[in-house]
Protein backbone atom coordinates (compact mmCIF):
# COMPACT_ATOMS: atom_id res chain seq x y z
CA UNK A 1 0.00 0.00 0.00
CA UNK A 2 2.93 2.79 0.53
CA UNK A 3 4.22 1.54 -2.67
CA UNK A 4 0.75 2.36 -4.31
CA UNK A 5 0.47 5.73 -2.95
CA UNK A 6 4.07 6.27 -4.12
CA UNK A 7 2.79 5.50 -7.39
CA UNK A 8 4.17 2.52 -8.09
CA UNK A 9 2.61 0.24 -10.04
CA UNK A 10 2.45 -2.53 -8.08
CA UNK A 11 2.78 -6.22 -10.33
CA UNK A 12 2.53 -9.54 -8.59
CA UNK A 13 4.36 -12.69 -9.88
CA UNK A 14 2.82 -16.08 -8.85
CA UNK A 15 4.19 -19.58 -9.44
CA UNK A 16 0.67 -20.73 -9.91
CA UNK A 17 0.14 -22.45 -12.91
CA UNK A 18 -1.18 -20.69 -16.14
CA UNK A 19 -4.65 -20.57 -16.57
CA UNK A 20 -5.98 -20.07 -12.56
CA UNK A 21 -5.95 -16.20 -13.03
CA UNK A 22 -9.42 -16.14 -12.22
CA UNK A 23 -9.12 -17.71 -8.97
CA UNK A 24 -5.73 -15.69 -7.93
CA UNK A 25 -7.52 -12.03 -8.74
CA UNK A 26 -10.78 -13.57 -6.50
CA UNK A 27 -8.02 -14.07 -3.66
CA UNK A 28 -6.24 -10.70 -3.82
CA UNK A 29 -9.53 -9.13 -3.91
CA UNK A 30 -10.78 -11.03 -0.81
CA UNK A 31 -7.57 -9.77 0.55
CA UNK A 32 -7.77 -6.66 -0.58
CA UNK A 33 -3.95 -6.52 -2.11
CA UNK A 34 -3.35 -3.95 -4.74
CA UNK A 35 -2.52 -5.11 -7.99
CA UNK A 36 -2.13 -3.67 -11.54
CA UNK A 37 -0.79 -6.70 -13.43
CA UNK A 38 -0.51 -10.53 -12.64
CA UNK A 39 1.71 -13.07 -13.86
CA UNK A 40 1.48 -16.46 -13.73
CA UNK A 41 3.79 -19.64 -14.05
CA UNK A 42 7.51 -20.38 -13.37
CA UNK A 43 9.52 -16.81 -13.06
CA UNK A 44 12.01 -16.34 -15.79
CA UNK A 45 14.41 -13.68 -14.56
CA UNK A 46 14.67 -10.98 -11.65
CA UNK A 47 12.39 -8.23 -11.11
CA UNK A 48 13.26 -4.98 -9.98
CA UNK A 49 11.48 -1.87 -8.62
CA UNK A 50 12.50 1.02 -10.94
CA UNK A 51 15.69 -0.99 -11.55
CA UNK A 52 18.39 -3.00 -9.47
CA UNK A 53 20.02 0.40 -8.12
CA UNK A 54 16.99 1.09 -5.94
CA UNK A 55 17.00 -2.52 -4.75
CA UNK A 56 18.78 -0.83 -1.30
CA UNK A 57 16.05 1.24 -1.30
CA UNK A 58 13.93 -0.30 -1.40
CA UNK A 59 14.45 -3.27 0.99
CA UNK A 60 16.21 -1.28 3.63
CA UNK A 61 12.90 -1.00 5.66
CA UNK A 62 11.26 -4.28 4.40
CA UNK A 63 10.36 -4.96 7.71
CA UNK A 64 7.76 -2.14 7.24
CA UNK A 65 6.30 -3.64 4.29
CA UNK A 66 5.73 -7.62 5.43
CA UNK A 67 2.21 -8.34 5.64
CA UNK A 68 -1.11 -7.60 4.21
CA UNK A 69 -2.57 -3.87 4.20
CA UNK A 70 -5.81 -3.07 4.06
CA UNK A 71 -6.58 -0.51 1.09
CA UNK A 72 -9.58 1.16 0.01
CA UNK A 73 -8.37 0.78 -3.63
CA UNK A 74 -9.54 -2.27 -5.35
CA UNK A 75 -7.80 -4.51 -7.63
CA UNK A 76 -8.76 -4.37 -10.93
CA UNK A 77 -7.98 -6.97 -13.41
CA UNK A 78 -5.97 -6.60 -16.43
CA UNK A 79 -6.47 -10.70 -17.57
CA UNK A 80 -4.88 -11.72 -20.39
CA UNK A 81 -5.57 -15.15 -22.05
CA UNK A 82 -3.80 -18.26 -21.59
CA UNK A 83 -1.85 -19.04 -24.42
CA UNK A 84 -3.50 -20.92 -27.09
CA UNK A 85 -1.08 -23.90 -27.77
CA UNK A 86 -1.11 -24.78 -31.53
CA UNK A 87 -2.22 -28.12 -32.20
CA UNK A 88 -0.64 -30.05 -34.88
CA UNK A 89 -2.49 -32.85 -37.08
CA UNK A 90 -0.79 -35.73 -38.05
CA UNK A 91 -1.54 -37.40 -41.47
CA UNK A 92 -1.78 -41.46 -40.71
CA UNK A 93 0.92 -43.28 -41.58
CA UNK A 94 -0.29 -44.98 -44.80
CA UNK A 95 0.89 -48.66 -45.07
CA UNK A 96 2.03 -49.73 -48.75
CA UNK A 97 -0.46 -52.30 -50.38
CA UNK A 98 2.59 -54.38 -51.21
CA UNK A 99 3.62 -55.17 -47.18
CA UNK A 100 0.24 -56.65 -46.69
CA UNK A 101 0.88 -59.89 -44.79
CA UNK A 102 -1.74 -62.73 -43.64
CA UNK A 103 -1.36 -61.56 -40.35
CA UNK A 104 -1.68 -57.66 -41.04
CA UNK A 105 -4.08 -55.53 -38.57
CA UNK A 106 -4.77 -52.07 -37.75
CA UNK A 107 -4.17 -51.23 -41.93
CA UNK A 108 -4.58 -48.23 -43.17
CA UNK A 109 -3.16 -47.18 -46.49
CA UNK A 110 -4.72 -44.75 -49.07
CA UNK A 111 -5.75 -46.51 -52.69
CA UNK A 112 -7.50 -45.92 -56.13
CA UNK A 113 -10.21 -48.12 -56.92
CA UNK A 114 -9.32 -50.07 -60.37
CA UNK A 115 -12.65 -51.32 -60.91
CA UNK A 116 -16.73 -51.22 -60.23
CA UNK A 117 -17.53 -53.57 -57.07
CA UNK A 118 -18.88 -57.16 -57.81
CA UNK A 119 -21.12 -58.51 -56.22
CA UNK A 120 -20.29 -61.86 -54.17
CA UNK A 121 -22.82 -64.47 -52.56
CA UNK A 122 -21.21 -67.05 -50.14
CA UNK A 123 -22.81 -69.40 -47.79
CA UNK A 124 -21.36 -69.39 -44.33
CA UNK A 125 -20.85 -72.23 -41.36
CA UNK A 126 -24.65 -71.83 -40.26
CA UNK A 127 -25.47 -72.58 -43.87
CA UNK A 128 -27.19 -69.00 -44.37
CA UNK A 129 -26.36 -67.43 -47.68
CA UNK A 130 -24.34 -64.37 -47.16
CA UNK A 131 -23.87 -61.69 -49.28
CA UNK A 132 -21.29 -58.90 -49.59
CA UNK A 133 -18.94 -57.13 -52.15
CA UNK A 134 -15.40 -56.99 -53.81
CA UNK A 135 -13.04 -54.44 -55.37
CA UNK A 136 -9.62 -54.23 -56.22
CA UNK A 137 -7.38 -51.47 -55.29
CA UNK A 138 -4.25 -50.23 -54.86
CA UNK A 139 -1.22 -48.12 -55.21
CA UNK A 140 1.95 -47.95 -56.92
CA UNK A 141 3.33 -51.27 -54.76
CA UNK A 142 0.29 -53.38 -55.30
CA UNK A 143 -3.13 -53.92 -55.28
CA UNK A 144 -5.56 -56.11 -53.20
CA UNK A 145 -9.14 -56.99 -52.89
CA UNK A 146 -11.47 -55.16 -51.10
CA UNK A 147 -14.37 -56.91 -48.97
CA UNK A 148 -17.07 -54.55 -48.35
CA UNK A 149 -20.54 -54.60 -46.99
CA UNK A 150 -23.48 -53.27 -48.74
CA UNK A 151 -23.01 -49.66 -46.69
CA UNK A 152 -19.49 -49.77 -47.24
CA UNK A 153 -19.87 -50.21 -51.23
CA UNK A 154 -21.56 -47.03 -51.44
CA UNK A 155 -19.56 -44.40 -53.13
CA UNK A 156 -17.11 -46.60 -54.15
CA UNK A 157 -16.31 -46.72 -58.16
CA UNK A 158 -13.82 -47.01 -60.84
CA UNK A 159 -11.16 -44.72 -60.47
CA UNK A 160 -11.63 -42.93 -57.10
CA UNK A 161 -9.39 -42.68 -54.88
CA UNK A 162 -10.01 -43.86 -50.98
CA UNK A 163 -8.53 -44.23 -47.38
CA UNK A 164 -8.95 -47.58 -45.92
CA UNK A 165 -8.41 -46.87 -42.28
CA UNK A 166 -8.25 -49.46 -39.59
CA UNK A 167 -8.33 -52.23 -41.81
CA UNK A 168 -7.45 -55.93 -41.40
CA UNK A 169 -6.21 -58.94 -43.60
CA UNK A 170 -8.47 -62.26 -43.61
CA UNK A 171 -7.82 -65.08 -45.85
CA UNK A 172 -10.53 -66.83 -48.00
CA UNK A 173 -9.68 -70.00 -49.46
CA UNK A 174 -5.68 -69.27 -49.00
CA UNK A 175 -5.73 -65.79 -50.62
CA UNK A 176 -5.70 -62.21 -49.07
CA UNK A 177 -8.94 -60.12 -48.65
CA UNK A 178 -9.06 -56.56 -47.03
CA UNK A 179 -11.57 -56.00 -44.60
CA UNK A 180 -12.99 -53.41 -42.60
CA UNK A 181 -15.38 -54.42 -39.39
CA UNK A 182 -17.08 -51.69 -37.37
CA UNK A 183 -13.82 -50.34 -35.74
CA UNK A 184 -12.77 -49.22 -39.29
CA UNK A 185 -13.71 -47.01 -41.76
CA UNK A 186 -13.73 -46.73 -45.65
CA UNK A 187 -13.17 -42.84 -46.46
CA UNK A 188 -14.26 -41.15 -49.88
CA UNK A 189 -13.63 -37.77 -48.72
CA UNK A 190 -9.85 -37.27 -49.42
CA UNK A 191 -7.85 -35.04 -51.46
CA UNK A 192 -5.08 -37.50 -52.00
CA UNK A 193 -4.05 -38.80 -55.33
CA UNK A 194 -3.00 -41.93 -56.76
CA UNK A 195 -1.06 -41.44 -59.61
CA UNK A 196 -0.71 -45.44 -60.60
CA UNK A 197 -1.63 -48.61 -59.36
CA UNK A 198 0.93 -51.35 -59.63
CA UNK A 199 0.57 -54.84 -61.14
CA UNK A 200 1.51 -57.46 -58.15
CA UNK A 201 -1.73 -58.39 -56.91
CA UNK A 202 -1.10 -59.58 -53.45
CA UNK A 203 -4.50 -61.16 -52.86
Amino acid sequence: QRLKKQGHIIIIHSTRAVGMERKTWSMLDELKIPCDDLYLGKPRGDHYISGPAAADAIFGDMDKQLGFHPTEVKAVPRRRPAPKREVKVRKPKMQPVGSLQPTSTGVTCLVKVVEDPKEVEVVNKAGKSVKFWEVLAGDDTGKVLLSLSEEQRSGVQKDKVIVVRNAFVKMVKGHVRLAVDKWGKIDLDTEETVEKVGETNVS
